[in-house]
């Protein structure tokens, strides 16, 4: 380049017949190339200076290099003191005789702490910095392209915050049909909290009266769902559960939800007898709504005073179970029983609802047993 200098800044001063002719061809943006020797007497250039190559490029240096930034990523883990923030570039534009990366880290948004520099040629085009890293810290880097026209800057800076771990939340539940029914239409809604999740699952299920015997209803991976309702068939007194899962690199958070469909129980004793003597049958007939099962207990006072319903003045004699029930059952307990005691039902109906899942009554009044 230099004799090209000389021969063109010469072309000002020599005459005519010296003047070298300087034979460049435009072949890109910015880029010049000169021509081979033709081997005519005009061509002086080389003729009077034989050691210019053959070919002599002007290329992109009289264009400032333009740098883009084509990515970013944590090397390590993000929060982490070993979080690794790498950067990558290119020159868009021009030629990059040399550049330079400079690394700022601190807790202001735009960091100004010097960490380290860096310098390389035009290669030089990605960079991650290996050393100790701060969480909560903002990085920045500075980007020099320099070459014989100047010098350009890229500036990027990322936050080197901790992911906080997921949450997820049941918002409401409700049976939007009948409760009970064969169409219930169990319904849920539910939130997601601290920091994205990178996977999410959930799904439906039913179980029996036990609780066994799961069936996958409906599921599904999407981030955006957080509600669902089933309109199936539904089935009395089955369980209804909705299972959410929300993972990402600080954690997992799960949601379990299990719903009854049956409603609140209603009992009602309508009738109750007993006998005389030491054998009497002791009978109880019991009205009932939304209970799955129903368990009869015979209670039988522990002196002969009337103890009413505390309970801690008598003494069980067993418990009966009737399940499946009709709403309107009866049991009666044989057996022996003391004369002078007094003799009460408790009455428990059971179901998985969603309301009151026990329902007990302590039947009144107490009943006397006698000799006639």
């Amino acid at each position: 380049m230099s004799s090209l200098y000389t021969v063109t800044s010469a072309n000002r001063w020599l005459s005519i017949s010296k003047k070298p002719i300087l034979n460049f061809l435009r072949t890109g943006v910015g880029v010049l190339s000169q021509a081979s020797p033709t081997g005519q007497p005009l061509d002086t250039l080389h003729a009077q200076y034989p050691n210019t190559p053959i070919t002599a490029t002007i290329g992109g240096a009289g264009i400032l290099p333009v740098l883009l930034l084509t990515g970013f990523s944590w090397g390590g883990t993000l929060g982490g003191v070993r979080s690794k923030p790498t950067w990558t570039w290119v020159v868009s534009k021009g030629v990059a005789n040399s550049i330079t990366v400079t690394l700022y880290g601190d807790n202001k948004t735009t960091p100004v702490t010097f960490i380290e520099s860096v310098t390389g040629d035009g290669t030089l085009l990605s960079y991650q910095y290996g050393g100790t890293t701060v969480s909560g810290n903002y990085y920045r880097i500075s980007v020099v392209a320099t070459n014989a026209s100047g010098s350009s800057t890229l500036s990027d800076t990322e936050y080197n915050y901790a992911i906080l771990p997921p949450t997820v939340t049941l918002t409401s539940f409700s049976f939007l049909g009948t409760i009970g029914g064969t169409f219930a239409q169990p319904s849920w809604v539910w939130s997601y909290g601290g920091d994205p999740g990178t996977t999410y699952a959930w799904n439906v299920t039913q179980r029996d009266a036990s609780g066994n015997n799961p069936v996958i209803l409906a599921s599904g991976t999407t981030s955006s769902v957080t509600s669902y309702t089933y309109n199936g068939s539904t089935v009395f007194n089955y369980y209804y559960q909705l299972n959410v899962s929300v993972t990402n690199i600080a954690g997992t958070a799960t949601l379990f939800d299990s719903e009854g469909n049956a409603g609140d129980i209603t009992l009602v004793i309508t009738s109750q007898s007993i006998g005389i003597g030491t054998s009497a049958p002791v009978s109880v007939t019991v009205a009932s709504t939304n209970a799955a099962s129903l368990s009869f207990t015979l209670w039988q006072s522990k002196s002969t005073v009337d103890p009413g319903s505390t309970l801690s003045q008598y003494t069980s004699l067993g418990s009966y179970f009737v399940n499946p029930i009709t709403g309107n059952d009866s049991y009666t307990r044989t057996g022996t029983t003391i004369v002078g005691r007094y003799y009460r039902w408790r009455i428990v109906g059971l179901n998985n609802g969603p309301g009151v899942a026990n329902k007990t009554i302590f039947a009144g009044p107490s009943m006397l047993c006698t000799s006639v």
